[in-house]
């Protein structure tokens, strides 16, 4: 019931990882922790697709600017270093208002 060994488990399945999918969370300070783990995933050429979902649609010349935007706050969130941004930068991958989460239920 408490999950004991859970963030143990968690870590090490990041650990491992070298694709890791982001959906459906918000990017809070709680989870500092997280964000800084996953960062330093970035050191082992880590990719990280970042589902986000806005309610409006958007003109397709904005796509660029929004890519940006989040790719930026999630290496701020991952407390890295300014400079380090642009070494991460393309490691990072935004899907934007995509269908694949979409499920019809009859």
């Amino acid at each position: 019931m408490l999950k004991q060994g859970i963030e143990t488990e968690c870590k090490a399945m990041l650990n491992d990882s070298n694709l890791i999918c982001l959906f459906g969370l918000s990017i809070g300070e709680t989870d500092k922790i997280w964000w800084e783990h996953i960062g330093n995933q970035l050191n082992k050429n880590c990719k990280i697709i970042y589902f986000i979902k806005e309610e409006e649609d958007v003109d397709e010349r904005y796509l660029g600017q929004i890519e940006r935007k989040y790719t930026k706050y999630l290496l701020e969130r991952m407390n890295l270093n300014p400079d380090e941004y642009e070494k991460y930068k393309d490691q990072i991958f935004i899907a934007h208002n995509t269908e694949i989460f979409d499920i019809e239920l009859n």
